[in-house]
């Protein structure tokens, strides 16, 4: 695909940005990146279809470069892609400025707006509105004493989370099995600074899923599922390992379709879910996902397909939506379990052999891989 418009891509030093470099330089597209880090060891930059980058975790050195970028090819109108939730905070508090020269994720073309939909009870009750399942959720402000009859009434075991994504730390989120315990978690996450939580029912599910799309002013487009098999680090990370599999007929995706258009959103998104009888909304996240560079694997470039709606492009020629089942892996993450003997040296050799995805290790990137392990050795030094 030949486009004119230069794309900058945002996000952290993760696996996340990795993969949307490398879906648009296969492609064609070298784009600009910023990485949000203090640390020189980036393993990201290493990618060999970057075409510029910097690493800052100056805020407003990020807005600098982008305004830089902007007079020095004002010729066309160029996109921003953010891979973390502090980029798209910061994209959508500058929202009425960059939006001048940029393409960038919003909610109604209005500044601020993404910030107030990452609230997850907000979230829920929104769900609801449009006829969406949805679990039990309260959220609790931690800048009072922790109160004893707030907890008595909530269902347990429960799990305490933060209740907006750029906020805090998936690691930070546990499960509490009963009131003395929850409020003792409570407690912990005051000290580490938190302002505010969700506690939401916590229900034990053997089919958790990704529901993986994109929309443009509101239209909604799903590409696929991902059902997540192993968690890393277990109950509170991200798929290590996994399968994809095209989008069903549910009900459930027109209300889902709704929820977005009431948005008015223009994003890549994530929808967490519980695949049940009535499937469960459980979150959005308004970003691309770590995993969602798999489904290139199938045909289906969910970046490139967004970049194209946004540009007006006829999506009715495109292949939206992955049409085949087929398992991936997060390579690194598949090792740390190894290393942690949460799985066994078989189990880490099934899941290489039948899984047609890695999100890490792909032959014409290597460079990534190969600096990710030299600057773990570095760090250690």
């Amino acid at each position: 695909m030949k486009i004119n418009n230069k794309v900058i891509v945002i996000g952290s030093n993760h696996v996340n940005t990795l993969g949307v470099i490398r879906s648009l330089g296969e492609e064609g597209i070298f784009p600009f990146v910023i990485l949000h880090e203090s640390s020189k060891y980036c393993y990201v930059k290493k990618s060999r279809y970057i075409k510029e980058f910097w690493i800052t975790d100056d805020e407003l050195e990020i807005i600098n470069i982008l305004h830089n970028l902007s007079i020095k090819y004002s010729d066309t109108k160029n996109i921003i892609i953010p891979t973390s939730d502090l980029a798209l905070k910061i994209l959508d508090e500058n929202y009425n400025d960059l939006s001048k020269n940029f393409y960038i994720p919003n909610i109604d073309n209005k500044e601020g707006k993404i910030i107030i939909n990452m609230d997850k009870k907000l979230q829920q009750d929104d769900a609801k509105k449009v006829g969406l399942n949805s679990i039990f959720s309260i959220k609790l402000n931690l800048k009072n004493k922790i109160n004893n009859s707030l907890l008595k009434d909530i269902p347990y075991p429960c799990i305490i989370k933060p209740n907006s994504s750029y906020s805090g730390k998936k690691g930070d989120i546990v499960i509490c099995n009963d009131q003395e315990m929850c409020k003792k978690e409570l407690i912990n996450l005051q000290q580490l600074g938190y302002k505010e939580v969700l506690l939401q029912e916590f229900i034990k599910c053997d089919n958790e899923l990704d529901v993986i799309g994109f929309a443009c002013k509101g239209k909604a487009y799903f590409c696929g599922r991902l059902k997540k098999l192993r968690i890393s680090p277990p109950k509170k990370g991200s798929a290590s390992f996994g399968k994809f599999m095209p989008v069903d007929n549910k009900d459930f995706y027109k209300k889902l379709s709704l929820y977005i258009k009431k948005l008015n959103f223009t994003g890549i998104f994530g929808a967490d879910v519980f695949e049940t009888k009535e499937n469960i909304f459980i979150e959005i996240n308004f970003r691309n996902g770590a995993n969602n560079y798999a489904l290139n694997y199938d045909g289906v470039n969910i970046v490139l397909l967004w970049i194209k709606s946004i540009l007006n492009y006829d999506l009715t020629k495109e292949k939206v939506q992955i049409t085949n089942s087929f398992y991936f892996r997060n390579d690194i993450f598949e090792r740390v379990e190894l290393l942690k003997k949460n799985i066994t040296l078989k189990e880490y050799f099934r899941t290489k052999k039948i899984s047609k995805a890695q999100l890490f290790n792909v032959k014409k990137d290597k460079k990534p891989v190969i600096f990710k392990l030299v600057y773990a050795i570095l760090k250690r030094l």
